[in-house]
This record gives structure tokens, C-alpha cells and sequence, in this order.
């Protein structure tokens, strides 16, 4: 297991009853980490760009060709190891194709995407969430993040993260202050009962199971769901 936190990346090899660094840079905090089937991504808001091809083990900077370090979402294809997408914020959103090697533009900053996801069963697909004021967009792409439109236009409070089922392409979770769920794609969009921020994800090997990682303002720190994300419950492993 490895998870990001204040202090870099930590790892743990007992299913998260104990925990020990696994990669740091001074000064720096890491709050994006993302899988792409054989390659690791993590992003920080001031170092940039890492990419690990050994399961976390070793960590490089794959920066060159990004106008600014200063990650805020970051996501790897599951299906395509050298595809990543990462958005800068104020510097608009990248793509990349070679592992990191090179870097292209494909959304303006005016976007302000704060999350991002890929289909785990289909690269083609990726979901952007954005924030703007007290609102924000979700946008969907069906040739691996090179062009975007938008399928939801006003997702309160702004995007958190994005899950997709591990088993449909179609079914898609935005964590928002009030999160919206949608079974077919993006054409019509439901409540699930998530309210706030907080990171959201499906269990690879059950899909109609998902997590909620509650930040604010949830009294109890993990949330569950047993019917595909139609109801939550307060969860306690």
C-alpha cells in the first residue's frame, strides 16, 4: 500500500497496521498519487511530477517541458502506462504520452481542473472535474484526454476527486460539496447522498463496493457504499 501525505509518500507491506517512508522531498508535501497499470504517478504542489516504475520503490521528476511545478490533480491511464494527465492549476492541464518524457497543453487554465480520472477499463475515457467561484463543470473525454466537453454544468462547490467503476466505463463518482453520480456516461446525473470533500473510490475486486475518505464536514473519517454508490454509511474497518 502507499498513500501521500505531509511528510512524502509512505508505504506500508502489513495492509496498513504500520507505515514507513517510502519517498520525500524536503520541504514538500505530496497529496496526488495515482496508478497507471505498471507505472506510479505522485504530484506536489511544489516539486512537481514523479513517476515510479519498480511499485514505489524508486521515484524520478518527470517536470521537463511543464511551465510550473505546482500540481494540483494528477492521473495515469490503468491501460497505458505512458499516458498521464496533470493539471497546474493557473497554468492549465498537460498530457503526456512517453511516461513524462514530453509534456502537451490540452486544457486552458481558465478550466481550473482540481481532479482528474481515468477509466480503468477503457484509456480513451477520462473525467475533469473543475472549480470556479463557488461552482465548477465536470468535462469528459473519449480520445485520452486530448479534447474535452462538458457533461454536467454545475457541480456545487467544485470538484474534489473523480472515481470510475473498475468494471463500466459509464458509471462515474464526482466528489463535490454536493457529489453527483451518473451510470451511463455522463448523459443524466444523480445525488448520492455525499455532501463536502473527501476522496471517493471503487473496490477493485468488488465493484458495488466504495469508499468515501471524508475531510469536511464529516464527523466519522470513512464512509461506505454496498449498492454501487446509492447509499453511504459510516464505515469502521
Amino acid at each position: 500500500l502507499l498513500v501521500t501525505s505531509t511528510s512524502g509518500i509512505q508505504r506500508s507491506t502489513d495492509s496498513g497496521a504500520t507505515w514507513v517512508p517510502a519517498f520525500t522531498v524536503a520541504g514538500q508535501t505530496f497529496s496526488t498519487l495515482s496508478s497507471g497499470g505498471s507505472r506510479l504517478w505522485a504530484g506536489s504542489g511544489g516539486a512537481g511530477v514523479y513517476a515510479s516504475t519498480d511499485g514505489g520503490q524508486s521515484w524520478i521528476p518527470r517536470n521537463a517541458g511543464l511551465p510550473t511545478k505546482d500540481v494540483v490533480a494528477l492521473a495515469g491511464s490503468p491501460g497505458n502506462p505512458g499516458r498521464a494527465l496533470v493539471s497546474l492549476g493557473a497554468s492549465g492541464v498537460y498530457r503526456t504520452t512517453d511516461g513524462g518524457d514530453t509534456w502537451s497543453p490540452v486544457l486552458a487554465a481558465s478550466e481550473k481542473v482540481t481532479a482528474l480520472g481515468f477509466a480503468p477499463t477503457d484509456s480513451q475515457i477520462v473525467i475533469a472535474g473543475t472549480t470556479s467561484g463557488g461552482g465548477g463543470r465536470i468535462l469528459k473525454s473519449t480520445d485520452g484526454g486530448m479534447a474535452f466537453s462538458p457533461v454536467y454544468m454545475n457541480l456545487n462547490g467544485g470538484a474534489w476527486s473523480v472515481a470510475l467503476a473498475p468494471n463500466d466505463p459509464q458509471h462515474i463518482l464526482v466528489v463535490a460539496y454536493y457529489s453527483m453520480q451518473s451510470t451511463d456516461g455522463g448523459a443524466t446525473w444523480g445525488y448520492p447522498g455525499l455532501f463536502g470533500s473527501g476522496v471517493v473510490g471503487f473496490d477493485p475486486a468488488s465493484p458495488s463496493n466504495l469508499y468515501f475518505g471524508a475531510a469536511s464536514p464529516y464527523g466519522t473519517p470513512v464512509y461506505k457504499s454496498t449498492n454501487g454508490g446509492g447509499t453511504f454509511y459510516a464505515y469502521s474497518p
